[in-house]
């Protein structure tokens, strides 16, 4: 991946690394273009390693007074995972639940705005890329 790390957090046991993606501009570029135009022309991404015990609860990829995000990558990094290591990414429509196990090579896209998920506490560390295509 072609990437540069900007800085480093941590929240709650959840490491995070925040990284401009180089290569972003080929994915906004086909969204634009097969997605009847979305208009996305910006990116941001970040590394979380989730220590054991961690946890994200349920909520929108959007901040309440930034309405930039529009669509949520994830691409997940966990060699081996087994379904009771726990840390699934649970996704919320309307009534259905829909979990996701984080393994490695699997990706997760969906609406930032429209779809609360959460991730259920990992039993071992877990790791992902994070991203969201915004309309700034």
């Amino acid at each position: 991946m072609n990437a540069k790390v900007c800085k480093s957090k941590e929240i709650l046991g959840v490491h995070i690394v925040l990284l401009v993606y180089i290569g972003a501009y080929s994915i906004r570029a086909a969204l634009n273009h097969n997605l009847n135009y979305t208009d996305i022309n910006g990116y941001e991404f970040h590394y979380a390693m989730y220590e054991t015990g961690s946890c994200y609860k349920k909520h929108l990829d959007q901040f309440r007074n930034n309405s930039s995000r529009k669509y949520s990558l994830i691409f997940y990094l966990n060699e081996d995972w087994q379904e009771n290591d726990g840390g699934e990414l649970c996704i919320y429509d309307g009534g259905d639940v829909q979990k996701i196990l984080p393994v490695t090579g699997k990706s997760v896209f969906f609406r930032s705005d429209e779809l609360p998920h959460e991730v259920l506490v990992a039993n071992r560390p877990r790791l992902s890329i994070t991203g969201w295509l915004k309309i700034d």
